[in-house]
């Protein structure tokens, strides 16, 4: 005589705990700043060169050659820039089961947010 053998219950899934709901809504908040940091990378350099170019040394420069800066950082400007690129899309789109670390996504939003500082404060510095 056999002895029925009893089906493997399925796992229920855990509840969640107030720390993991914690650390989601950090890595939210993290992703949503990393969102709102590239929407605004365009437009801040825009503005950021439409400041410049308003400046009385960028006007004699560009009307009568006098007092241009020799030298553009145009190279700093542009790593600064893909180094704000490559973080905050990497911040954003990253799935989060896939990070190296908890907070890989808050050191990458940082990395952008130091990046996108360093390319402005590059072009204003230089150039006006």
């Amino acid at each position: 005589m056999t002895t029925p053998v009893a089906a493997p219950v399925p796992a229920t899934p855990q509840p969640q705990l107030p720390e993991d709901r914690e650390a989601l809504r950090r890595d939210r908040r993290a992703r949503m700043t990393a969102g709102i940091g590239l929407c605004l990378l365009i437009p801040s350099l825009i503005a950021a060169f439409v400041a410049v170019l308003s400046s009385p040394r960028a006007g004699r420069c560009i009307t009568y050659g006098e007092g241009c800066a020799p030298g553009a950082p145009g190279t700093w400007v542009v790593w600064a820039v893909g180094i704000t690129l490559v973080a905050g899309l990497l911040a954003v789109s990253w799935p989060a089961r896939r990070l190296p670390f908890a907070g890989a996504r808050a050191w990458m939003t940082g990395l952008q947010i130091t990046a996108h500082t360093a390319a402005l404060l590059c072009i204003l510095s230089h150039y006006a």
